[in-house]
This record gives C-alpha cells, structure tokens and sequence, in this order.
C-alpha cells in the first residue's frame, strides 16, 4: 500500500482543527527513534506513537519496546499490517506485548485491509 505521507497527516489535522505540534520523522527506526530521544531528553511523553516500521517480529518488537516508556498515560499507540498474511507474526507480536500488559485497553482490528491495533495507555 502507498504511504500518503505526512503532506496529507498534516492536512487532516488542520482540517479537525488541531493547532498543536506534530513531528514526523522519516528512516530507519531503529536508527531514527534513538537518536530523537537523545536529541529532545526533555520531549520524553507523546500523545500518539504510530509504530510502522520494518515488519519484521524482531523489528517491531524493538521498535514498540522502544517508544512503549513514552506514550502518557492516556496516550495512543497504534501498530498496523497486524493481518497482513506476508506478516502473520505481527499480531503475536502485538498480543503478547501490547494487549497483554495491564498498563493498557488494546483493540485489534483484523477484517479491514492489512489490520490495525490500537491501545490507550491507562497507567
């Protein structure tokens, strides 16, 4: 599936009136993400992670246990191709990591397109 990019993120958020800040940073995650935290040590909580990278288990895996520690309480974290049949270990993935933990209420969309899940940190 083509990536829209964030040319089109950035259209929606103004077109529901979001005011706030938005970063986008685009490569290779395990490089990237590091690297922002070293970056910006006082920017350390996020309302919303999207966690998309290179679908591998041991990829996302990093990549979701990496970001995890940031999201706020009340915070949004979203992780997608969770049925995508070229990536059948990515729900394993996200139901042993993510749904599993207490600290969060996790939902798994499977019927549409490649899946998404979503949780809302709780503590």
């Amino acid at each position: 599936m083509d990536n829209p990019g964030q040319s089109l993120v950035r259209q929606v958020l103004t077109a529901v009136g979001y005011v706030g800040n938005a970063d986008f940073i685009a490569g290779d995650s395990h490089k990237t993400v590091p690297a922002y935290f070293k970056l910006h040590p006082n920017c350390s909580f996020f309302d919303l992670i999207t966690v998309d990278g290179d679908h591998s288990f041991e990829g996302a895996r990093q990549d979701l246990e990496k970001v995890i520690p940031h999201l706020k309480v009340g915070g949004v974290l979203v992780f997608d191709d969770i049925s995508n049949r070229s990536h059948p270990e990515l729900f394993d993935l996200w139901e042993q990591l993510v749904a599993a933990d207490q600290r969060f209420a996790a939902y798994a969309f499977t019927e549409v397109g490649f899946g998404v899940a979503f949780a809302i940190r709780k503590s």
